[in-house]
């Protein structure tokens, strides 16, 4: 099924005659068209799937009870009832943390636009049944910044020996990139790496058909492969006059979470050159996963994979094109053969006794670059007719022809979920009402809005490996400018942080471990803010939320002075109108100091419980 369904599309019609995949059909016709419905299944279902960059939210684990639960619990275990203020310090900490990593993450799929790369793995999951985007790391101005990058399916293996892509003991991740970009990434020599690693020497060895040129053999790109596992090295199957036996003691003990980068010519992996590392610190550092997403035990891999229809028995997904296949191919042929017939019913021929002057044949001819003369003896032409000329006609086209094709069509939108409603016309059976018009667009757009939902998910898991990576690798220091506060030295001489908002990230949000980093906190995405906006229903929610919660809002503003519900309303209503309600934004005004009368007095003295400040609207 693979081979027809690349990422170019190109091979989809190839047919196999040595193989009998799809029927040869001897011949063919004159014309041989592609009706590309597959293309237009992918530009229907986009816009539904993932029409915008969506809003990633981060919260706490942990569970939340009130302080009365906790003052009971406390008092349970013998404990001092002030811990539940303890413990409702430590959780402001937390959100607060968690606040901040909501503005970041959402900073950083922004700044390397995630929303382009998301789309064009989901081009390829509608397509093939799976698309990718691989963490890593980049540079940026002020530092390091987590990002995701989409990359073929097809350079993606899986351990053979798994059932599921659960029980996968490791990955593997073709790279083919230039070689001062490989070495850099990889840290070893490009000249080293160009002798074992060069593309066009590894297509030669693996006897492409494509015919290498002999200047290809001077190109700078390279082919290698990364290795993720899980379970280790695998040293001890290697052979036993493998320099690598040597190193197995000290393989075994760097744990199970391992990284190898492979090129078919080389006689070891490129990142554990025998020439280089010289101790076990640095043979751990060489084998230690480019990023650590490991942290996160349920998706451990450096890569989110979006599957619409896993399979049951094998790690891989099945296409949702893929009960369309056969009418695409039948399409095609019948198309082809419709257009030939077209062209033979179109054309004029006309036949001429041979004895007619040449000037009036070419007078004939000249009429059309189409207007075929065929000269004939005089006894044919006696046949057909005593005139001078006579034009030869074919048979039309039946219309039965349109009535298959048309079934045809159908046959393929259902099994595909491609209804005409999703199109925006107008159905065959008429719609009485608004309702039932809702009721249709609801049942059509079931097998979309269930898509639309898994990438929503697959979304989530980006988000999460964006956080554990923003957790691991990137320092305090770096938060410092976009929070606008210092670092200052310590008594070591170390940085140490110089603000509020830095001293959170440091305390709350920065890990050392994988599995810690992985641990504190969810990172999901808001539900339904990555699909195609229907506005009359995002207005209808909006106002809903505005009608219940504002007034709730409102009074639990006047009592704490934290208006954070009350804006969060406000932008949903802004986003849904699309009108810039910024303006309206409220915040606590400072309470500026007491006048030298003191507070004001009413009729029984100073007021007992002074009323909390009103903000200023902007």
């Amino acid at each position: 099924m693979w081979r027809y369904l690349t990422a170019t599309y190109e091979d989809l019609y190839v047919v196999g005659a040595e193989t009998g995949d799809i029927a040869v059909y001897g011949g063919g016709p004159y014309y041989r068209p592609r009706i590309n419905k597959f293309q237009e299944f992918v530009d229907l279902y986009m816009p539904f799937v993932l029409g915008r960059n969506p809003v990633r939210r981060v919260s706490l684990r942990r569970p939340v009870f009130n302080e009365e639960v906790m003052s009971s619990a406390m008092i349970g275990m013998g404990m001092p009832v002030s811990y539940a203020r303890h413990d409702r310090t430590a959780r402001a900490l937390y959100e607060t943390a968690a606040r901040l990593l909501e503005w970041w993450l959402q900073y950083c799929a922004d700044e390397y636009d995630i929303l382009r790369e998301a789309r064009l793995a989901v081009t390829e999951a509608l397509v093939k049944g799976r698309g990718l985007l691989w963490h890593g790391l980049i540079s940026t101005a002020s530092g390091l910044m987590p990002a995701s990058f989409y990359e073929s399916v097809d350079n993606l293996f899986i351990d053979p020996a798994a059932v599921t892509l659960r029980d996968a003991g490791y990955i593997i991740r073709r790279r083919r990139m230039s070689s001062w970009l490989a070495a850099e990434t990889l840290g070893i020599d490009e000249n080293k790496l160009l002798q074992y690693a060069r593309a066009s020497l590894v297509e030669r060895e693996a006897g492409s058909a494509g015919g290498i040129d002999e200047r290809d053999t001077d190109s700078q790109v390279v082919e290698y492969y990364e290795v993720y596992s899980r379970i280790g090295s695998g040293v001890a199957m290697a052979e036993s006059d493998s320099e690598l036996r040597d190193w197995r003691e000290a393989l075994e003990s760097l744990g199970p979470y391992q990284f190898y980068a492979i090129a078919s010519g080389g006689e070891h992996p490129l990142n554990v050159d025998p020439e280089r590392i010289t101790t076990e610190s640095e043979l751990r550092a060489a084998v230690e996963w480019p990023v650590m997403t490991f942290g996160d035990t349920i998706h451990p891999w450096p890569v989110s994979i979006l599957d619409f229809y896993p399979s049951t028995t094998n790690p891989w997904a099945r296409s949702p094109l893929e009960p369309g296949l056969p009418m695409q191919v039948f399409l095609d042929h019948l198309y082809g053969y419709v257009m030939s017939q077209v062209r033979r019913s179109t054309r004029t021929i006309v036949v001429v006794p041979d004895h007619v002057d040449g000037r009036f044949v070419d007078a004939l001819r000249n009429q059309d670059a189409d207007y075929e003369v065929v000269p004939i003896t005089s006894q044919q032409i006696g046949e057909l007719s005593s005139s001078l000329y006579q034009i030869v006609e074919f048979p039309a086209i039946r219309s039965d022809l349109i009535t298959v094709i048309q079934d045809v069509e159908r046959v393929f939108n259902k099994a595909v979920g491609l209804d005409e409603v999703l199109y925006g016309a107008t159905p065959d059976k008429q719609i009485r009402s608004a309702a039932e018009a809702q009721i249709r667009y609801t049942q059509a757009s079931n097998r979309a809005m269930a898509m639309a939902e898994t990438v929503e998910k697959w979304m989530s898991s980006v988000a999460s490996k964006d956080g554990i990576l923003s957790r691991l690798y990137v320092p305090f220091s770096q938060m410092a400018t976009f929070f606008m506060e210092p670092i200052l030295a310590g008594p070591d001489g170390e940085p140490v942080p110089g603000g509020p908002l830095t001293g959170v990230w440091s305390t709350a949000v920065t890990a050392t471990d994988a599995f810690e980093a992985g641990s504190d906190f969810w990172f999901t995405i808001e539900s339904g803010s990555g699909m195609r906006k229907d506005k009359a229903q995002e207005i209808s929610t909006a106002q809903f939320i505005a009608q219940t919660l504002l007034p709730v809002a409102m009074q639990a503003a006047g009592k704490t002075g934290n208006f954070e519900m009350f804006n969060r309303i406000l932008e949903r209503l802004s986003n849904a109108m699309d009108a810039d309600l910024g303006l309206f934004r409220m915040e606590p005004q400072p309470v500026g100091p007491p006048s030298a009368g003191g507070p004001p007095s009413g009729p029984g003295g100073p007021s007992e419980s002074p009323q909390p400040p009103i903000p200023p609207m902007r």
